[in-house]
């Protein structure tokens, strides 16, 4: 075994969906991976950044089905409703829910009078995200 090496994980970090990865070979550069961006580090410090597709990330559909964008209301408070993926995490604006098996969600959020941005973001465990913004006006037409 004199002059070879296994190759050595030195670590592996995960945060909110992105990982980190470093691998070390006596006889190979250093690789580092954030999301689709590895950058190979030669063993005399150069390196160069290369691209690596990524095929799941934002593949989790999202539709809206209410409130209608733009649209203009006469409540305080809307209900938003929506399909996404299966059991995904849902947020919108500071409000949290999961979907339903089927996908199905509602959240319900409080209007300031005038026009309101809306923010819908979805994630699932493979780390998909998906978001939609939309715009509702309320007008208690007083």
């Amino acid at each position: 075994m004199k002059g070879t090496l296994p190759l050595i994980v030195v670590a592996i970090v995960l945060v909110i969906g992105v990982s980190l990865m470093i691998s070390k070979s006596k006889n190979s550069p250093t690789s580092t991976t954030t999301n689709n961006l590895t950058q190979n580090i030669s063993p005399t410090g150069t390196s160069a950044p290369t691209t690596v597709p990524t095929s799941t990330q934002n593949n989790l559909p999202l539709s809206i089905t209410a409130p209608i964008d733009k649209s203009t209301v006469a409540t305080a408070t809307i209900s938003v409703k929506g399909k996404t993926g299966a059991k995904a995490q849902v947020a919108v604006n500071d409000v949290e829910t999961t979907a339903d098996a089927s996908g199905n969600f509602s959240a319900s959020v409080a209007l300031d009078e005038g026009e309101n941005t809306i923010f819908i973001v979805v994630n699932d465990a493979a780390g998909n995200v998906t978001e939609k913004e939309l715009t509702v006006i309320y007008d208690s037409g007083q």
